[in-house]
């Protein structure tokens, strides 16, 4: 609430929050065919996600095929001595409380709920630098993209994209009260153990991306 009272929302914010939850209420009212309506990809990050959320599992079992006879197990799994699903567990395990409330749609809910976060998160820190445009800007960015739409698909990279900008909004997003003599200039505006437990929260959003795939280590 400081924040905001320091910087109250603008029109161009205003925007981005109401687009935002016209997204989640279209999350939870969309149809949806179930975890094999989608694509194969999709189909398996749904059955993973469901397997963990009822089972505490990511094994293919009898339970599983109960719950889906209709599955093809051949591009869901893969099998060395247990059939396990064959995808990074990373993102069905976030999915999982999710499609455990909702269902199939519980996959669009939480990608819409991590769009906005990551969407808010990146206005705190924009609106630093841009003023009245971070609201508008982001909201064209979001909008005016594919970013939006992938929200409703059973896919990894919304919450890859926003464990990583929340990372560096957390990293970056620091306000720093002016410096008024030449000695506070290196000195960190943060005291005690509070920039010790910003950074450990930076390194646990980003390893989200890296356990997904070693390819964000770039990041």
């Amino acid at each position: 609430m400081g924040w905001l009272q320091r910087h109250p929302l603008d029109a161009g914010a205003w925007v981005l929050v109401g687009l935002l939850a016209i997204a989640g209420v279209a999350a939870l009212v969309r149809p949806h065919q179930g975890p094999l309506g989608g694509f194969a990809e999709e189909a398996t990050y749904l059955l993973q996600a469901e397997s963990l959320a009822r089972d505490f599992d990511r094994l293919w079992g009898p339970e599983d095929h109960a719950r889906n006879p209709a599955a093809d197990e051949q591009p869901l799994i893969h099998s060395d001595e247990r059939p396990v699903f064959a995808r990074p567990p990373v993102y069905s395990l976030f999915l999982a409380p999710f499609v455990r409330l909702v269902g199939a749609r519980g996959a669009a809910v939480a990608n819409v709920l991590l769009l906005s976060l990551a969407a808010l998160g990146a206005f705190r820190v924009l609106a630093r630098q841009l003023g009245d445009s971070a609201g508008w800007l982001l909201a064209l960015a979001i909008f005016a993209s594919v970013v939006w739409a992938d929200a409703y698909l059973a896919q990894p990279e919304i919450l890859l994209l926003s464990a990583s900008v929340a990372a560096f909004a957390l990293a970056f997003g620091l306000e720093q009260p002016a410096k008024e003599r030449l000695s506070e200039v290196y000195r960190s505006g943060d005291q005690g153990w509070r920039p010790l437990l910003r950074w450990v929260a930076v390194g646990c959003l980003l390893a989200v991306p890296i356990l997904h795939h070693p390819l964000y280590l770039l990041l």
